[in-house]
């Protein structure tokens, strides 16, 4: 299987490219980004697209069977609430359709609690972003809620610091239907994406916290 990855040097990004280069059942993995990661490895290609928008991506001749879009920010590193808007689902929804001119399935990420009706800001994009890829008419589509991701970030702000001590603390000790909703291990998250895309075939299948083991 060739697949396509957006957003390889974020946090979830990493791990999914590095478990699919190990995978024996994918024989070829394209990363998409503004800029080259540092990575090198035989089955890997890098895409350089600049600009990155979302014309240059949904215009892409490169063809491939999947789609894996862990492409994310927030709105502190956007830098406003529009250029966070632009990244989690301009960018995001511009993959999809690239997914869709060629007929491939399409893994995303998007967050517990999205909803386009939420009264969070955060949400409320996630969650018209999956009603969007929902009306889409993708060939599969498979969204991934993750609570609070647990990984090793380059960066921690003070409360999810806090967050992330207190599941570490509590990991061995809470039932696993509380520990999966109280965070999601990136290592799991990956493992979990990249089977349901080469195994499975969904027209849609949404994976709450609770069900990514």
């Amino acid at each position: 299987m060739e697949v396509t990855i957006f957003g390889a040097s974020g946090l979830v990004g990493s791990s999914v490219l590095s478990k699919l280069l190990d995978n024996e059942k994918v024989s070829k993995v394209y990363s998409l980004g503004r800029r080259e990661i540092e990575y090198s490895d035989p089955k890997l290609e890098q895409v350089v697209l600049e600009p990155f928008e979302p014309d240059n991506i949904v215009n892409l001749e490169l063809k491939t069977e999947a789609v894996v879009c862990c492409l994310g920010t927030t709105i502190k590193a956007a830098g406003s609430k529009e250029a966070f808007r632009f990244v989690d689902y301009d960018l995001c929804l511009a993959s999809a359709e690239y997914a869709k001119q060629h007929n491939a399935k399409f893994s995303i990420v998007t967050a517990t609690g999205a909803s386009s009706s939420s009264v969070i800001f955060y949400n409320k994009i996630k969650g018209q972003l999956e009603d969007s890829l929902k009306n889409l008419g993708l060939k599969s589509l498979f969204i991934f809620r993750p609570s609070l991701l647990i990984g090793e970030r380059k960066e921690t702000r003070l409360a999810e610091g806090i967050e992330i001590a207190v599941y570490h603390a509590l990991k061995y000790i809470l039932p696993e239907a509380i520990k999966l909703k109280m965070g999601t291990e990136v290592s799991t998250l990956s493992c979990k994406m990249i089977r349901e895309l080469i195994e499975n075939q969904y027209e849609l299948k949404i994976f709450e916290a609770s069900q990514i083991k």
